[in-house]
């Protein structure tokens, strides 16, 4: 999808030109960062270049350099916020410190205020908090003694995040609220929208809902007030509302929020974002017993997550549509899909690390829902050795999910003492913290272990929280099975009416939520689920089939090719043969023997090429003609290259193919990209095939 941002930045930079378009690629390069980090990189360092360039010829005539300088200072420090995601630390401190000398000359207040900032991150990304705070500390003082309030606030904003990430909830919320009061003060009300995002998101890794929640309103009402167009921030509060909505057990809010994230990600093109906030979406919806919503929603995440290929993504959204069949009561369907999504969560080990946040909540989902085929044994040691590692100081909303997973991982590994232990100190943090939905759930657990166990008195009371908790937030699909079990501990106590009453309860959820209908219409969409599964494997097979019989005819047409070859140079050394005898019996020197086998060989060559054209002309008509026409600075020898390029041939195939040594090849592949302008980090034969047929896919 495009983005309006990039795309308004791109004309300016084509529009523009000197130093005016240098600044446009500094803003773009900064953006593209985000989106697309290879391109990002490849502007940054040509821009960098001719920064560098007008600078060093404004020092030559003797002008004025303070302009320059400050363009080249803003360009190094773009093109380090690009370098940066490849975690070329090294690099990026070396352009960042060139910046810094720059500003310096410059005396460029804000440029050097920007680069503490960017240190503080680079140091961050590298665990040197230490180090990251001393920037910021430079920072704020710079700015307090050139008296630059302009920058101020996201300093605070910076200081705050750091101290949020290592656990220092008072001072981060101490440092928010004054950049707030300054934001206020000079009237930034950009960055006072994204203080309150951050204040929020502080309040709710400390644990407290309520105040977190208030001030995510206060930046969307702010924001909306004040119509600012801060596209990813705005999308970001709203599905944050709505994650801790659901939290708070305010499912009725959640959904609402989750459809404007949804809407907002889709009018802003965020469109990898698209497939989290449909999965979160129908989790909501599979609390409130919307099971068809939920697998819509569900269907939609997995279209993207399977074209992408992320195995983390798939197994996490698989789990979830196993969920919603276990809910709807259809296990047999729900053990089809949790083994699914058990298979990419194995696939996913191998290049996914095990803390991964997608990962982490499967391995949820599936524990919680009893799936026997997870390797309990080994991801309850995981989780015990990575709770192990949590510091003591962090927040509860990091913590619950995971003692969650390990809790049950211990109930399904037999360990249901521990698991009560965990899951009552769970119970505890959810009630003390305000997490609603994640007390009704933990209530349920408990209830249910301890009913497992035959202790029904300790069983019951759990159950009944669990009970008052899910009929308050309207959770209806974890109502149905708490009255089952209910059902099951009145009638094993003896209260026979209490279980009669119970039983009529789950029967009327059964007819309201679980029609004959919605049971048709979800098996429906198995079908649908499994006949698109079977088409889509038969594609990559025929694909693979296609692709090995693709590779047959060119290794055949190639196998052709070098007989064609061999049996014109076996003619070619005959008449060499024969020559040399001629000369021999004439008494020529040497040195025309060597003259004149040069001139067999670059015959020989000639006529290979009337050979390779014709065989690329049978796999592309127009190839050659296109090539001819478009560039005719190619010579015949580099329309060679392309042309073998074109079939795929290796290096080492090409220096055979053409008698030279591989450096030689190199040599042209340069000189092609260099007459082609195809970037040294782009391929050369997609670049070719882009610049030959630039609207279609060939």
């Amino acid at each position: 999808m495009k983005n309006p941002d990039v795309d308004k930045l791109r004309r300016k930079v084509e529009y523009n030109r000197g130093v005016r378009k240098i600044q446009a690629e500094s803003d773009l390069v900064e953006i593209l960062a985000q989106i697309d980090n290879k391109e990002a990189v490849e502007i940054g360092t040509a821009s960098a270049e001719r920064a560098r360039a007008l600078l060093d010829k404004a020092q030559e005539r003797g002008k004025h350099t303070t302009e320059y300088e400050r363009l080249l200072a803003s360009a190094l420090r773009s093109l380090a916020y690009a370098v940066l995601p490849s975690k070329r630390f090294n690099y990026v401190a070396n352009l960042l410190d060139e910046s810094m000398q720059l500003f310096k000359q410059a005396d460029d207040v804000p440029g050097l205020i920007k680069c503490y900032e960017f240190r503080c991150i680079l140091y961050r990304d590298q665990d040197r908090f230490d180090e990251a705070l001393c920037e910021l500390e430079r920072a704020l003082e710079l700015g307090d003694r050139k008296q630059y309030a302009g920058r101020m606030p996201r300093i605070h904003l910076a200081l705050g995040n750091l101290y949020r990430t290592l656990h220092k909830y008072d001072k981060s919320v101490q440092s928010l609220e004054t950049g707030l009061r300054v934001a206020r003060e000079v009237n930034d009300t950009q960055t006072e929208i994204i203080l309150l995002s951050e204040s929020a998101r502080t309040q709710y890794e400390n644990g407290k809902l309520s105040v977190a929640l208030e001030f995510f309103n206060e930046a969307v009402a702010l924001e909306r007030r004040e119509q600012i167009l801060d596209k990813w921030n705005s999308v970001s509060l709203l599905y944050e509302l709505a994650q801790l909505s659901m939290y708070m057990g305010k499912l009725d809010v959640a959904v609402e929020y989750y459809a404007q994230a949804i809407m907002a990600a889709e009018q802003a093109n965020f469109a990898r974002l698209l497939p989290m906030y449909l999965s979160a979406k129908s989790s909501v919806h599979l609390s409130r017993a919307e099971y068809l919503t939920a697998l819509e929603c569900l269907q939609r995440a997995l279209r993207v997550y399977r074209k992408a290929g992320d195995t983390a993504s798939l197994a996490w959204s698989l789990a979830k549509v196993g969920a919603v069949f276990n809910g709807a009561g259809d296990t047999e369907i729900a053990r089809e899909y949790f083994a699914k999504a058990n298979d990419f969560l194995e696939q996913a080990e191998e290049h996914v690390h095990l803390e991964h946040s997608y990962f982490l909540v499967t391995v949820l989902i599936l524990a919680s829902q009893r799936y026997d085929g997870l390797n309990v044994e080994k991801y309850r040691e995981f989780f015990a050795d990575y709770i192990a590692k949590i510091p003591a100081d962090n927040g509860p909303s990091k913590k619950m999910p995971v003692y969650l997973s390990y809790a049950f991982l211990l109930a399904d590994s037999g360990r249901i003492d521990a698991a009560c232990e965990v899951f009552t100190h769970l119970l505890d943090w959810s009630r003390r913290f305000g997490f609603r939905f994640n007390e009704g759930r933990v209530a349920f657990a408990l209830g249910e272990l301890h009913h497992g166990a035959g202790e029904y008195d300790k069983a019951k009371p759990h159950l009944l929280n669990a009970l008052e908790i899910t009929r308050s937030i309207g959770a209806k699909s974890s109502l149905r099975r708490i009255y089952a079990v209910l059902d099951q501990i009145c009638d094993q106590l003896g209260d026979k009416d209490a279980a009669a009453q119970y039983r009529e309860q789950f029967r009327l959820l059964q007819g309201e939520y679980l029609s004959e209908e919605v049971h048709l219409q979800l098996q429906l969409w198995h079908e649908r689920f499994v006949k698109q599964e079977i088409l889509r494997e038969n594609e990559r097979l025929q694909s693979a089939l296609s692709s090995m019989e693709t590779d047959k005819v060119g290794l055949q047409r190639l196998l052709e090719s070098k007989d064609a070859r061999i049996a014109h140079m076996a003619d070619s050394l005959k008449q060499v043969s024969r020559q040399l005898r001629q000369r021999a019996v004439a008494g020529q020197h040497s040195s025309d023997m060597e003259n004149m086998s040069k001139n067999i060989e670059a015959s020989i060559a000639d006529q290979n090429w009337s050979e390779f054209e014709a065989n690329v002309q049978d796999q592309d008509e127009e190839f050659i003609a296109r090539l001819a026409k478009m560039f005719p600075r190619l010579t015949v020898s580099e329309r060679k290259v392309c042309a073998l390029m074109r079939l795929n041939h290796s290096t080492k195939e090409l220096s055979q193919m053409l008698n030279i040594t591989p450096r030689s090849v190199q040599a042209y592949r340069h000189r092609i990209r260099k007459k082609l302008s195809i970037p040294p980090t782009a391929d050369i034969n997609a670049g070719i095939l882009a610049l030959l047929y630039p609207n279609e896919e060939k």
